[in-house]
């Protein structure tokens, strides 16, 4: 039996999401912690779009119209997301900038807490069918 059938394709999306957001969340606390490491360049993980476009069958009839443009992907496991590099100059001589890192950091982690919350709530839910089913 398909995961997809058993537990709907939430759960895989929530899934891949809370992976995504643990990686994007170490390249964002690495760029705070080389705030002060000249010539660094800050990262950050970009995957929403990808994503979206995994779990929207109406997003694979899109058509990418020049080489830059994501691929889209058929399984939202496949879905890896992209890396982004700032080397642009901030006052301490790097490509990190503070506030936006830090900005990035809460949004990210504000998600991230928002997905697992959901993913907890779908397994409940499913929990409590699984003990409603076994009492009949």
């Amino acid at each position: 039996m398909s995961d997809n059938v058993l537990f709907g394709s939430t759960i895989g999306l929530l899934e891949q999401s809370l992976n995504l957001r643990a990686r994007n969340h170490e390249m964002l606390t690495s760029n705070i912690a080389n705030a002060e490491t000249p010539g660094y360049a800050s990262q950050h993980l970009q995957f929403e779009e990808q994503l979206r476009a995994a779990f929207d069958p109406e997003a694979q009839k899109m058509e990418a119209t020049h080489e830059d443009h994501f691929g889209f992907v058929d399984d939202i496991n496949q879905v890896d997301g992209e890396v982004i590099s700032d080397p642009g100059k901030a006052v301490s001589d790097n490509g990190v900038r503070m506030e936006q890192e830090m900005a990035r950091l809460s949004e990210n982690q504000i998600k991230y807490e928002t997905a697992a919350r959901i993913l907890s709530r779908k397994f409940a839910s499913l929990e409590y069918v699984i003990q409603e089913a076994s009492k009949s």
